[in-house]
């Protein structure tokens, strides 16, 4: 019997796929496909496991994507900060000296 899978919505809509133990393993006691305590326990701890793999790759990935983002805030700040100096200062000296240009 193949492994069942299920998926948890995290963040963003991602679905990561999580592999639980088969439960072809009968209780033989209970003559039924119920999982023991035993097996619980183990399929309790791959999830756990997989759970702390899957936690680590989302923390790196959030790491670098804030990494970029303020890059680019950054970047978009000088942007806006050079707008405002040639709109204060370089735009009225460029009108000052094209009115005396023309005036002359």
């Amino acid at each position: 019997m193949t492994p069942r899978k299920r998926s948890i919505s995290g963040a963003g809509g991602v679905n990561p796929p999580i592999l639980l133990a088969p439960l072809s393993l009968k209780n033989k006691s209970m003559g039924t496909n119920d999982p023991t305590n035993g097996e619980l326990a183990i399929m309790l701890k791959d999830l756990a496991r997989e759970t702390r793999e899957s936690l680590a790759r989302i923390e790196a990935q959030t790491s670098k994507t804030n990494g970029r983002v303020t890059s680019l805030e950054t970047w978009k700040n000088r942007v806006i900060g050079g707008l405002i100096v040639t709109n204060i200062i370089v735009v009225p000296i460029g009108i000052t000296l094209a009115v005396m240009r023309f005036a002359s």
